[in-house]
């Protein structure tokens, strides 16, 4: 089976998957001038399209050529099964960026928590016009000019 695979019907896809594997991902990883964001970004995708090359030479080489002489026979996918496996991809990227969208990455009070710590300069406090009160003249502390911190950032009552 590992000789058909590397030699005859399946060996190119056999190598594709090798280039992508360990060819392309091994010299971004190792040099660290190329191990940077979209480096590594190439390397991964590269690592997981060869990965799923290696699962479909896992499979189908070993359910076409059976033992029996007469179940011999070579395998396509049909238009069926590519749209399905299509629609797959396409809905594992639509729930990544509705994941993406609607559930923030850095939760609100951990940026609240930022915000109350940095300097006034960098809270806008500087570009606060005389008319509106600043949160010092509000009694407590504030985000924002004019709009009070309450909830559990507010400190103790």
């Amino acid at each position: 089976m590992f000789w058909m695979t590397i030699r005859q019907q399946f060996a190119p896809l056999f190598w594709i998957m090798v280039v992508c594997n360990f060819i392309i991902p091994m010299p971004i990883l190792a040099i660290k001038r190329l191990r940077t964001i979209p480096g590594t970004v190439i390397a991964a995708s590269t690592v997981v399209a060869g990965m799923w090359i290696e699962r479909f030479l896992i499979v189908v080489p070993s359910l076409e050529r059976k033992f029996l002489p007469y179940s011999w026979g070579s395998y396509r996918p049909t238009w069926v099964e590519i749209t399905l496996m299509a629609s797959g991809f396409g809905m594992m990227g639509l729930f990544y960026l509705l994941f993406a969208k609607f559930v923030p990455m850095i939760s609100m009070w951990e940026l609240k928590a930022g915000m109350r710590r940095m300097p006034p300069v960098a809270r806008g406090t500087a570009a606060v016009s005389e008319s509106e009160p600043s949160g010092d003249e509000m009694g407590s502390e504030s985000l924002a000019p004019g709009i009070p911190l309450r909830g559990p950032l507010r400190g103790p009552l």
